[in-house]
């Protein structure tokens, strides 16, 4: 699996939100749509998935089929796809705002057959609605919130490793996990996954920026944990940040899958989704017949002429009481497929199933097992279908109705408990199966008529999809590789080493025939290959269709529960597995083959008729209308405490039912139904923020040049915290000055007032849409003078460092009658007062960071009493910070024959300290293969020594006498020749 990822000079930036009110006016005037829309904006529920053709949309796009989410894809290689503007992602409906989608899907973050204009228009439309946005899979980088994958981090294959659904991860959409997630390892020759494991960037409160990790995974050389999926909160915007790759099949993206939609959809969607596995044990009653490690074939099925018999393979009670205590354990039906031909008086069997009938789930598999399909003729190996004139000879609907009905009357006649419209036809038979019938027998659709069969079984590795048959549905079942004609282990290896070996290993050579469907294995022992190898396959196999909101049953047969016992060891691996990974609020499901067809069926009928179905969230409301004139059974799923609200609007009980932390059902609509919900506080789409109320002024008070103005916060915040106050300062009426104070802040002092002068204060509060109306005038104070201020403090020699300075001084010796409370210190940039910073009174030192390397700095310093500031000292010597250089500017990168020539732009700032040499990277196919030093004064290089054909880039960091500077921006990508 590969990825191309775009280096950060091709990554557009998005001009910061400064106020999501403000965008979405802006966004819906650029729809032409009236601006002045009142009342919360309408959510359609519908996901915009933005495809590249990359795997790992396409299992995201999967996982939305599998559970029945509305999407609409947009293909950014057609020529003809529509352009992602602001009239495509929104409009008004009646007046109110409609985002189109409630969530969007990419490749990355800024795909690059997307434009600029496009990006802007989607990430200006996600901050105006709270839409969440999925990146698919990237990579680490500080434009989706973390730091690059090095010191610490790690980049490369993820295979068989372990990551954690961290606290927030199961606290948010992954609440149906109990925390480790394992990614596959199938064949330690083949890269199967890889990615990306970095730290977040620092939550920056005032750019309003933060990362949660939901999925961490370990990084080198370190025990803290990085990210692998986190939430990149920037911008008014919410991104998962997904830094690995997978594909559909994949049993970390399975596990995680359901999740993604859960956060991408806030919990609420139409669609519905589940873990199932059911298994059904065929030819209970009768016996198998067993594989000869001989022959290699089954006597009496496949094998040539005069191959002798082996002993029949045949339950004894013994296996009932394990299997009845096994389902106590395990909390799980197996269900009883029987022949009841083979149930016979005075034979303890029967008799040990009959007596602990009502702990067994019971299922009709004919009464004989007879083949039902045409007449076969096994004079020839592989048999054939018996003709006459040319014409097929069938099996007769009375054969049928016989073979249907005489279990039926065997269950009625000893109590045993069954669905009479299930079937299971020995081998399937009677449905198509190549090679030797193309069709269902004819007259099998009548005779499932006759005797009210509605769910007949096939065969899921033939038939995937569900189907017809006269009045019946099919429902595909899942063959187990736990074969029927065996009951050890030894012989279980045996005969798959005789399938999956080649020739030359002693095997039959199938995989080498049909290397399409099949791979030849190296042959396996027969005491430990059952358990070392097979088991493990095939819990993996059954794995994936439980993952997969896939209802199919699986099935092997009643030779599988006795002597060995090797069915067991498969279930116990299969639910052992789950129970590491799921939480219990996330049962695994073991529906009969009726609720399995259903389920199948409603999914199919969902899928043809979910365009008549129209779902939003207004606010705390979400509505969901059948605009057809049929009835629908609508999946829907919603966040735990929503309520169904009546037909009047008042509150009735709780939706749906619980499964993985979430509520959903499969829901019942009339032609033309509406059926309204109300979501639980908290969930569902935020509010449009506004601007707070105005604060409540206070009554201030006065010193000498000071004075401090106090307020109470507002009632009405807007809807999104004060994250500050500006307080404006009057003199006599005129405005001199407006300040700022923190979020948390009810007074601010001022210092530098005019004794004998009159003062007002006037406060507003600032939230993430702006400043608030200004409160009314404080009432006046007047600054008056008391005492006398310190004499100045003599000024030391300063010290610089990176990008930092300490300025020092003393004590002054006249300290104006009182005691020094503080100090203050005026930091100088080539001769311009650019700062001035507050020290403490016992301090004689202060640090300053944030200066510019290679600028000459001086200092000056005041100290301060009861009475005000005294005079400041002389100024300092020049000291100059230095430090790293800055990035040099990447150019463009030609190709040559097995070479590429690379070029970059010295820093605009070398940190005061001269460039002695320069650093290339090379990347191949997006990793990292050496890094090349080149002289101080070089502004190209040419990079020998490359693969023709493969895709490079380039990335450049200066050197000086203070250390590396960041790398620069990969380059564009050339392909030597």
């Amino acid at each position: 699996m590969t990825r191309q990822f775009l280096p950060s000079a091709f990554r557009r930036p998005l001009t910061a939100v400064v106020a999501v009110l403000t965008l979405l006016t802006a966004f819906l005037v650029a729809a032409s749509a009236p601006a002045a829309a009142a009342g919360e904006p309408r959510i359609d529920l519908r996901v915009l998935v933005v495809t590249d053709g990359s795997e790992w949309v396409g299992a995201i796009a999967t996982e939305l089929d599998a559970e029945g989410v509305p999407y609409t894809l947009v293909d950014l290689r057609s020529g003809t796809r529509p352009t992602i503007n602001a009239a495509y992602l929104s409009d008004t409906v009646a007046s109110v705002p409609r985002a189109k989608f409630q969530a969007v899907v990419l490749p990355n973050e800024a795909p690059g057959q997307l434009t600029a204009a496009e990006l802007t228009a989607l990430h200006t439309f996600e901050a105006a609605f709270g839409i969440r946005q999925v990146d698919a899979s990237t990579w680490a980088h500080p434009g989706v919130g973390l730091n690059y994958a090095a010191n610490p981090g790690y980049i490369g294959k993820l295979d068989g490793i372990t990551a954690t659904a961290t606290t927030a991860g199961r606290a948010d959409a992954f609440r149906y996990l109990k925390g480790p997630v394992g990614f596959e390892d199938i064949d330690t020759a083949v890269l199967e996954s890889d990615g990306f494991v970095a730290r977040p960037l620092p939550d920056d409160p005032v750019a309003k920026s933060s990362f949660r990790i939901l999925v961490s995974a370990p990084m080198t050389g370190v025990t803290e944990q990085g990210s692998l999926v986190g939430v990149y909160t920037h911008e008014g915007r919410e991104e998962l940040v997904i830094t690995f790759t997978y594909n559909q099949y994949q049993q970390q993206f399975q596990l995680l899958a359901p999740g993604i939609v859960s956060w991408m959809t806030r919990g609420m969607h139409l669609g519905y989704n589940r873990n199932y596995f059911a298994v059904q044990v065929d030819d209970v009653f009768v016996e198998d017949l067993r594989w000869s490690t001989t022959a290699n074939c089954t006597p009496g099925d496949v094998c040539p002429p005069g191959t002798p018999m082996n002993e029949p393979i045949r339950m004894v009670p013994a296996d009932v009481t394990t299997l009845k205590a096994w389902q106590t354990t395990n909390g799980m039906p197996l269900d009883m497929a029987f022949n009841a031909e083979g149930a016979v008086a005075n034979d303890a069997l029967t008799t040990s199933l009959l007596a602990n009938k009502s702990s067994l789930r019971w299922l009709n598999h004919t009464w004989s097992h007879l083949y039902l399909g045409c007449q076969q003729n096994f004079t020839v190996i592989p048999w054939t279908c018996k003709t006459s004139g040319g014409a097929i000879q069938y099996e007769s609907r009375a054969l049928i109705n016989g073979e249907i009905g005489k279990n039926q009357t065997w269950a009625t006649s000893n109590a045993v408990t069954i669905d009479r419209t299930e079937l299971v036809t020995g081998e399937h038979s009677g449905l198509k199966s190549l090679p030797q019938m193309t069709v269902d027998n004819p007259n099998l659709a009548g005779a499932l008529q006759d005797t009210g069969i509605r769910w007949i079984a096939s065969d899921a590795s033939r038939e995937a999809e569900q189907r017809a048959i006269g009045p019946a549905l099919t429902v595909p079942r899942y063959p187990m590789n736990i074969f029927y004609n065996v009951a050890t282990k030894a012989e279980e290896v045996d005969e798959y080493n005789w399938i999956y070996n080649s020739r030359a290993d002693g095997g039959s050579g199938i995989c080498e025939d049909n290397p399409q469907t099949s791979t030849c294995i190296p042959p396996l022992s027969l005491t430990t290959g059952f358990d070392s190898y097979i088991v493990p396959i095939e819990v993996q196999n059954a794995t994936r269709h439980l993952l997969g909101n896939d209802p199919r049953p699986h099935y092997a047969h009643q030779s599988n529960l006795t002597e060995d016992r090797i069915l067991y060891p498969v279930l116990n691996g299969i639910l052992a597995k789950y129970a590491t990974a799921f939480a219990a609020n996330t049962d695994l499901l073991h529906p009969t083959l009726k609720e399995s067809g259903t389920i199948l069926r409603q999914a199919a009928l969902w899928k043809t008729a979910r365009n008549n179905v129209t779902a939003y969230a207004i606010g705390d409301t979400v509505t969901v209308q059948n605009t057809s004139g049929s009835a629908i059974t609508v999946p829907v799923t919603m966040p735990n405490g929503t309520l169904t609200l009546t037909s009047s609007g008042a509150t009735g009980p709780a939706f749906g039912e619980a499964y993985s932390g979430e509520r959903s059902s499969q829901v019942a609509f009339t032609g033309q139904q509406t059926q309204r919900y109300r979501l639980p506080a908290g969930a569902g789409y935020p509010s449009p923020v506004t601007v707070p109320g105005a604060p409540t002024i206070g009554t201030p008070t006065a010193g000498n040049a000071t004075a401090t103005a106090t307020w109470a916060a507002p009632a009405n915040t807007g809807g999104s915290a004060i994250t500050g106050y500006r307080v404006r300062v009057y003199r006599a009426g005129a405005l001199i000055n407006t300040l700022s104070a923190a979020a948390s802040a009810r007074s601010l002092a001022m210092t530098g007032l005019i004794n004998g002068q009159p003062h007002q204060f006037s406060v507003a509060a600032v939230n993430s849409a702006g400043t608030s109306a200004y409160s009314a005038m404080s009432s006046t104070v007047t600054p008056a003078a008391a005492g006398t201020v310190p004499g100045a403090p003599p000024i030391g020699t300063p010290t610089a460092g990176n990008a930092t300075a300490t300025a020092y001084w003393a004590a002054p010796s006249n300290t104006g009658g009182s005691a020094i409370t503080g100090y203050r210190v005026r930091v100088y940039r080539s001769g311009t007062l650019i700062n001035t910073l507050s020290a403490s009174a016992s301090a004689r030192s202060l640090v300053m960071t944030g200066l510019i390397n290679g600028q000459p700095h001086r200092f000056s310093v005041a100290a301060v009493n009861a009475t005000g500031t005294g005079a400041f000292s002389a100024l300092s010597n020049t000291v100059t910070p230095k430090g790293v250089s800055y990035a040099p500017a990447i150019g463009t990168a030609t190709a040559g024959r097995a070479a590429a020539t690379i070029r970059w732009s010295a820093p605009t700032n070398n940190g005061g300290s001269p460039i002695t040499s320069y650093l290339v990277r090379t990347y191949r196919s997006g990793v990292l293969i050496n890094t090349k030093t080149v002289s101080g004064s070089a502004s190209s290089v040419v990079n020998t020594a490359l693969i023709a054909g493969r895709p490079h880039r380039f990335s450049v960091a200066a050197v000086n006498a203070q250390g590396t500077s960041n790398f620069s921006a990969q380059s564009n990508q050339v392909v030597p020749s």
